[in-house]
């Protein structure tokens, strides 16, 4: 058997499947649409992959822990598709007043022994630091001073890439500030990124480092703007999205011209509201989760890696109404054995079933570990843009059949036509404002935002 048979990854038998052997230390790379930007991540040898896997929920929760407190817990993972698992690591007494010393300490074990699970099972890991409560990545430094921080970033960064390289490990990602809140400047993000990124490329220098964009890891203009550099590192931005919350970023946010600027990769994501409970009601189709994946899976712009929230099971959590509701977004149902026997199919939460079923579908040729070929519409041209009274061009760069459709920041369709020889002319009533232009064919979806002046 040659190497290569030997690395080759199932598409069917996942157990079978080595992550880490087949791809190795993954990098940036460019795509097709994106020019001199390297947005697409890529295995060792430069060909695209697609991380796609679960996040966990906080360990410091007894009931949610023992969903991932076990190497068979990441087996079973990773049996049902998953090549990536995100650990959530609260760090801030703000967040969760279970998070004493000792159960932090009991937090940092296990983490360094879920990486290990990880590299044993072939699957890519990435460390998730939470920073959420208080949502400003500079009171986690140490010139903060601040009491609520369980363990500085400084601290736990040169901890945890320490041990990644005392181990020869490659296989970690470093998502070193979860969500920023909707205050926090790209600038404080900036300087904080300027304290953490020596810290690890002092020791894992040519890691995959992400980096969360203001607003909860909505406002990926601001990276697009004044994008990160690093000599070594290779810097991506977060991208999350629950759909019943955030339908609104996935037009005006999440757009084909911003993957073709930056490479992102969505650490959460789920079909419900922002709080992990909920089911989406009153929110136009076109933004469901359904259409996020759609946009995740565009070899044009980048193959978007995801981890979905979360791997733990659905139990009763008070809303900010006092009322107690499921939590709907975790991935098991609350019946399920937490012995590492239950992940079953059967078992799955209708959250997890979704996720569960994107995870069977084939979207990278794993046989020869090229990314598929791409079948999404190459994209097309707007012109004027900025248009002045809701007139302008549309010219495809192929003569085929395709939806045109106009919607809001809002995601609501406003305009729609089929434009069936290749070009048109495009005449609405629009107001002034900023929309995004939709065009589908049998083939895929691609997006480019609209200015009417």
């Amino acid at each position: 058997m040659s190497a290569l048979q030997a690395m080759a990854l199932s598409t069917t038998d996942f157990e079978s499947n080595n992550y880490i052997q087949a791809w190795g230390q993954l990098k940036l790379v460019t795509t097709p649409n994106s020019r001199e930007n390297k947005v697409q991540l890529a295995d060792k040898n430069g060909k695209a992959v697609q991380l796609r896997g679960w996040s966990t929920h906080g360990y410091q929760w007894p009931t949610a822990r023992v969903f991932f407190d076990k190497e068979d817990d990441f087996n079973g993972m990773k049996l049902l598709g998953a090549n990536v698992v995100r650990l959530a690591c609260y760090v801030s007494t703000e967040e969760n007043s279970q998070l004493t010393a000792s159960a932090w300490n009991n937090t940092k074990t296990w983490v360094k022994n879920a990486i290990t699970w990880c590299e044993k099972l072939g699957l890519y890991a990435i460390v998730d630091y939470h920073v959420l409560k208080p949502g400003n990545p500079s009171q986690y430094l140490l010139a903060a001073n601040n009491n609520k921080i369980r363990e500085k970033a400084e601290t736990f960064f040169a901890d945890i890439s320490t041990f990644v390289k005392e181990n020869g490990y490659h296989h970690v990602l470093y998502e070193i500030c979860n969500e920023p809140n909707p205050n926090i400047s790209w600038t404080v993000i900036s300087n904080y990124t300027q304290v953490i990124f020596p810290i690890i490329a002092e020791n894992d220098p040519h890691a995959v480092v992400i980096v969360g964009t203001p607003n909860w890891c909505q406002y990926l203009d601001r990276a697009e703007r004044n994008k990160l550099t690093h000599e070594t590192l290779q810097i991506m931005y977060t991208f999350h999205y629950y759909a019943c919350s955030h339908y609104g970023f996935l037009n005006s946010q999440f757009t084909d011209e911003t993957l073709e600027s930056i490479p992102v990769f969505a650490t959460e994501w789920n079909d419900t509201d922002n709080t992990g409970k909920g089911k989406c009601a009153d929110i136009p189709p076109s933004t469901h989760a359904a259409n996020f994946l759609t946009r995740c899976n565009n070899d044009d712009t980048q193959r978007v890696s995801w981890t979905a929230w979360s791997w733990s099971k659905v139990e009763k959590e008070y809303n900010e109404n006092g009322e107690n509701e499921d939590r709907t977004s975790s991935s098991w149902k609350n019946s399920t054995p937490s012995n590492g026997t239950g992940y079953t199919k059967e078992n799955l939460s209708p959250t997890g079933l979704m996720i569960y079923e994107e995870l069977q579908k084939n979207h990278i040729n794993y046989e020869t570990g090229n990314s598929v070929e791409s079948t999404a519409s190459a994209a097309f041209s707007i012109y004027p843009n900025p248009a002045k009274d809701g007139n302008f061009q549309v010219t495809l760069p192929v003569n085929e059949t395709v939806l045109l459709s106009i919607s809001n920041l809002q995601g609501q369709t406003v305009y729609s036509t089929v434009i069936e020889n290749g070009s048109a002319s495009i005449n609405t009533e629009l107001e002034a404002g900023v929309y995004i232009v939709s065009v589908k064919s049998e083939n895929g979806l691609k997006t480019k935002k609209l200015v009417i002046k």
